[in-house]
């Protein structure tokens, strides 16, 4: 598959997270604890806070892929006793992440959550079109021929230099 690649702006950003938290609202749901997928879920998850007025964020390393590896999920110095919290505390929670794209990442953890009886609702601010994960609230739809360059990984395209 040809590849294509779009830069999304820090402003494009701000755009979504609105989109977003418009949707949140008119849902309905209150959320006790927003639970950012580190990383490309910590940026989002701190706007959505402010958006949504609630100060409780949380962020949990997980990601389904690597430099070298896609497709299985790899859970980095992970905290069994985060999901304890969670459960102890009887939170409704919002897991957000940057992007549902084969959707490894919100599957796997959803399962977590699941198994543990722990009440949720998803968020990404972009899902691919064959994504095997729908999150619950979604700003945007991109083809799957599509590479999303977020600002905060503007190092991974080398987009700067220096002299």
């Amino acid at each position: 598959m040809n590849m294509k690649h779009k830069d999304v702006s820090y402003l494009s950003i701000q755009n979504l997270v609105d989109q977003l938290a418009r949707k949140i609202k008119d849902s309905g749901n209150d959320f006790d604890l927003i639970l950012g997928i580190a990383r490309g879920g910590c940026i989002p998850s701190t706007m959505l806070s402010y958006r949504l007025n609630n100060v409780n964020v949380r962020m949990l390393q997980l990601s389904s892929y690597t430099d070298k590896e896609r497709g299985e999920v790899f859970m980095e110095h992970f905290d069994n006793n985060c999901l304890e919290y969670i459960k102890q505390m009887n939170a409704h929670v919002l897991i957000v992440d940057d992007l549902s794209d084969s959707g490894h990442t919100f599957s796997f953890l959803v399962n977590k959550f699941l198994e543990r009886g722990i009440h949720h609702k998803t968020a990404a601010l972009y899902r691919k079109e064959h994504t095997k994960f729908v999150p619950d609230y979604y700003a945007a739809q991109l083809p799957q021929d599509v590479w999303i360059h977020f600002p905060w990984e503007w190092d991974r395209r080398n987009l700067y230099s220096e002299g």
